[in-house]
């Protein structure tokens, strides 16, 4: 589960740029949320984990951290942040049916095409 863009093909680290310092490391979120996910399942250790995806303990343990507090500002704002949500979207149908019949009535009336002879 190596970055493509960092890694070479047989799993060594890419060869440095221009100025003879390798490349940081890009993970994506889906990489790093499936790392964290293996962490939590607790199915291996950490070290092990962190091992096979080169990266140092320290940064598992911060997007740990990072992936939790996500998930409780969440769970703080679900019920009103839903609500507003989902009045938001009430009063938005209502503007859009309010629009579409304004425009029916202003709109100049369709012309039907005859067809060609």
């Amino acid at each position: 589960m190596r970055p493509t863009s960092v890694w070479g093909t047989r799993g060594e680290p890419a060869a440095a740029d221009d100025t003879g310092l390798s490349r940081r490391r890009a993970w994506s979120a889906e990489q790093r949320l499936e790392i964290v996910l293996q962490s939590f399942r607790g199915t291996e250790p950490n070290t092990e984990i962190c091992r096979r995806n080169h990266i140092s303990e320290p940064t598992l343990y911060k997007w740990r951290q990072l992936f939790l507090n996500g998930g409780k500002s969440f769970l703080a704002d679900t019920g009103a942040g839903v609500r507003a949500l989902v009045e938001e979207n009430q009063q938005l149908k209502e503007m859009l049916v309010d629009l579409s019949s304004a425009y029916r009535r202003l709109a100049p009336p369709r012309r039907t095409l005859l067809p060609r002879p």
